[in-house]
């Protein structure tokens, strides 16, 4: 199932009621940024794969978030394929994660 979020503060919100397998997050969104969001994410969900898909894309932003855990940035227009390539992409390193969690 997919749902949505109008802004960081409503997805955080929906995380605290449901388990999602993966988040498809922008950088720019009203309220809350993607990477302020996504840093309130990485503290409650660090398994969660996260995917900014945005078409305002900083070079600074993209290396903090990619060494602060991100899946994936794609830039915005992005062919729909290549999207849902990251997400069985990410979907498929989530689930290896929580199997070794297991293990441990």
């Amino acid at each position: 199932m997919v749902q949505s979020a109008p802004d960081g503060a409503a997805g955080l919100e929906l995380l605290s009621k449901e388990e999602v397998d993966i988040i498809v997050l922008d950088v720019r969104m009203p309220g809350m940024d993607g990477i302020a969001t996504f840093t309130a994410i990485r503290e409650r969900h660090s398994l969660t794969p996260v995917i900014f898909l945005s078409g305002h894309i900083d070079i600074k932003q993209v290396a903090q978030a990619l060494k602060d855990g991100c899946a994936e940035v794609l830039l915005k227009p992005c062919p729909i394929d290549n999207l849902v390539s990251c997400i069985e992409d990410a979907y498929e390193r989530k689930c290896c994660a929580l199997d070794v969690a297991e293990k441990t």
